[in-house]
């Protein structure tokens, strides 16, 4: 099994996450050292850099709540950040993510490996489609969980609504004149704010204060890693749906998306697959399609269905704590 490492000296764990960052041919910008170290300070956690000699590194985010320490995906990242090198084969991948799994309770007679009395026994992993396929099986001490997102095509308008539930298209069509689609002047705390109340009218809690997130995307967007989009009703001159766009190359994400009630992110999808398609990338990546409104939301814009994996381990404590929080907020 690969052995791995914690890399205790930051300044070596940036410069070598960021040389072999630098040599990945699709790179993702959930993955670039800056990103992580800031949204890991706007949580008030903390990053851990693991890596094995040459073939792979991971950046993890701890979590810390009171005794309780935790390996975490955080709000606002799809994946588990995790680097292998481009000359990698098969075996050393699969190899490099068991041995990433592994703990204090893995390979009796053995003595854990380097890094493993350094982290939180539990961990939570989510791993890309692409890692998911080297890694079919929860190893020993996990549960798996099968999530998914929906990838959309870049096109022009006609060719994006094509794809589209006739439902959906005849929405379009019906409002598409209401609007007027806008690009890199929408301000980003409206489109947390907007978000915000959506997570509220679905029960469920945003990570943060929408100013707080909304000042986190700002400072995303004004050093190019981030853009907006939006539409503005043309009858009040509002702002009534906003994307926070995270992109590459190849793909675009739709980080953070809010609307007001009615069909304005409908018109919004629209003229965003048009846009990517005129600035060349392929791919539109929705983020998540797992709380069930959203994922019919979703699956109304056509696209691919893409699966990925979760797995998780929790130690007794952890799991106890999480039923006491589950019971109170009951």
């Amino acid at each position: 099994m690969t052995a791995l490492r914690v890399i205790g000296n930051e300044d070596e764990a940036e410069l070598s996450w960021n040389d072999l960052f630098a040599l990945q041919a699709d790179k993702s910008p959930f993955c670039e050292y800056d990103f992580m170290e800031s949204l890991a300070e706007l949580f008030g956690w903390s990053c851990i850099s693991v890596a094995s000699e040459d073939v792979l590194m991971a950046r993890l985010f701890l979590r810390t709540r009171g005794p309780l320490r935790d390996v975490i995906v955080p709000p606002l990242m799809q994946f588990t950040s995790i680097l292998f090198h481009p000359d990698a084969d098969e075996a050393q991948v699969r190899q490099g993510l068991q041995s990433l799994h592994g703990g204090r309770d893995q390979m009796p007679g053995t003595s854990p490996l380097p890094f493993s009395s350094q982290m939180p026994y539990s961990r939570l992993f989510s791993f890309s489609p692409i890692l998911s396929e080297y890694l079919k099986q929860a190893p020993s001490g996990y549960k798996s969980l099968e999530k998914h997102t929906y990838v959309l095509p870049s096109g022009s308008v006609e060719d994006s609504i094509t794809g589209w539930s006739s439902s959906t298209r005849r929405n379009f069509r019906k409002s598409e004149a209401d609007y007027v689609f806008v690009k890199d002047s929408v301000a980003p705390v409206e489109i947390a704010e907007m978000t915000s109340h959506a997570y509220a009218a679905a029960g469920r809690r945003f990570p943060l204060p929408p100013a707080v997130i909304g000042e986190f995307a700002s400072a995303l967007v004004q050093r190019s890693m981030a853009r907006t989009v939006g539409v503005v009703s043309k009858s009040s001159g509002e702002l009534e749906a906003g994307v926070v766009l995270l992109e590459n190359r190849q793909t675009s994400w739709y980080w953070l998306a809010g609307s007001q009630p009615g069909p304005a992110m409908t018109v919004l999808m629209a003229h965003l697959q048009a846009d990517l398609a005129e600035k060349g990338i392929s791919n539109l990546d929705l983020v998540g399609a797992n709380t069930p409104s959203i994922a019919e939301f979703k699956r109304r814009f056509g696209g691919t269905l893409v699966g990925y994996t979760h797995h998780n381990r929790q130690a007794p404590l952890n799991r106890l704590a999480a039923g006491i929080a589950g019971s109170i907020k009951g």
